[in-house]
């Protein structure tokens, strides 16, 4: 048979199962990492001269990431639609 002179590249499918349990765990884990404690405030410009390391980062902040109601493969459809329909605040 003919070798094919391209590949396919395979079709990513875009889906989000659950766009509500993805915005207020979004929203929680936002809320959990943006305290001070954690020196992630988004509001302010990033400054490595005076942000705090990796070591100001709570382990709750990092245990709620693993909490998300959505599988990995969707975290950034769920994160696209979630802003394309404005339903996240500005952390």
């Amino acid at each position: 048979g003919a070798v094919p002179t391209t590949l396919a590249r395979p079709i990513r499918e875009e889906k989000c199962c659950c766009l509500d349990l993805f915005v207020a765990w979004a929203e929680g884990w936002a809320t959990t990492c943006s305290s001070l404690n954690n020196d992630t405030d988004t509001s302010l410009p990033f400054d490595l001269e005076t942000w705090g390391g990796c070591s100001t980062v709570t382990c709750d902040c990092i245990w709620q990431e693993k909490t998300r109601p959505v599988d990995e493969v969707e975290l950034l459809p769920c994160y696209e639609r979630a802003l394309a329909f404005d339903r996240l605040t500005n952390f």
